[in-house]
């Protein structure tokens, strides 16, 4: 069913929707048994929704595997993100794109791996042993550890709207911070699939505690911003409160801001 929904018009909430009809049907056959969830190209986003949705359910979700998709919602889990060595159009280390410092915040150690051959090649009788492969060596690494128990942090004040680009400053809570602890700001946009990402320095400051600065997607309409309390070598600390914690913002134009 590739492209029931052609690409530009799908959005994150039809992969949310799909994956929540998916996950209805599979919590009651998984119940006790250990899965690992995965999809190709824009597969992979609703596999990521779907893995979340498991989670929530308590199913014993051992890793995630996404292939030739570099936009997915953060997972507590192990990750192996597959492109191929040759999709210029997938690849992000073909694109110029360093994902290393979103991923590192996104998953629990995640690992790239590179497959022969260019986008939709990879199932062919000379490259599927390859890609079997490759889910062969993602199966067998170990299961991420279990989500911590460290606070979430608490955001004070988050405004309903702002413009394309505008800093923005919020003062947070956040109890117990770690060396090495930041936050990644998830932006999704009501009209597109394609997510905003930025890691945000937690900020202290003598009269105002700790502040997080950050800017607003350059591309006005409304959006939904979800705050991860994250660390480099650990990934997501505090997901099942963040990843259920977020703020609808509508991002006006700058130049409507001036009118």
């Amino acid at each position: 069913m590739n492209t029931v929904i052609r690409r530009e018009s799908l959005t994150t909430w039809h992969n949310r929707t799909l994956a929540a009809s998916y996950a209805n049907d599979l919590v009651s056959y998984l119940r006790d048994r250990p899965c690992t969830v995965g999809g190709n190209c824009q597969g992979a986003a609703i596999a990521g929704e779907l893995a979340r949705n498991l989670v929530f359910n308590a199913i014993d979700v051992q890793g995630f595997i996404a292939m030739e998709w570099i936009e997915v919602p953060a997972l507590p889990l192990q990750a192996t993100l597959l492109f191929g060595a040759e999709s210029k159009d997938y690849n992000p280390f073909l694109r110029n794109i360093d994902p290393w410092p979103a991923w590192n915040r996104l998953f629990v150690n995640p690992t790239c791996r590179i497959l022969p051959g260019g986008h939709g090649t990879y199932f062919r009788p000379d490259t599927i042993s390859a890609l079997a492969g490759e889910v062969r060596h993602a199966l067998a690494l170990p299961k991420a550890p279990a989500v911590s128990d460290r606070s979430a942090l608490a955001p004070e004040t988050v405004p309903q709207t702002v413009a394309t680009r505008q800093r923005i400053t919020i003062s947070i809570k956040c109890a117990e911070l770690q060396a090495g602890d930041d936050v990644l700001a998830v932006w999704e946009c009501d009209a597109s699939v394609l997510p905003h990402l930025e890691v945000i320095a937690i900020a202290e400051t003598a009269t105002s505690g700790q502040l997080l600065e950050f800017r607003a997607p350059a591309i006005a309409g409304r959006w939904t911003l979800q705050l991860f309390l994250t660390n480099p070598l650990h990934g997501p600390l505090t997901w099942n409160v963040d990843t259920l914690r977020e703020y609808r913002i509508t991002v006006v134009d700058e130049q409507d801001t001036t009118a």
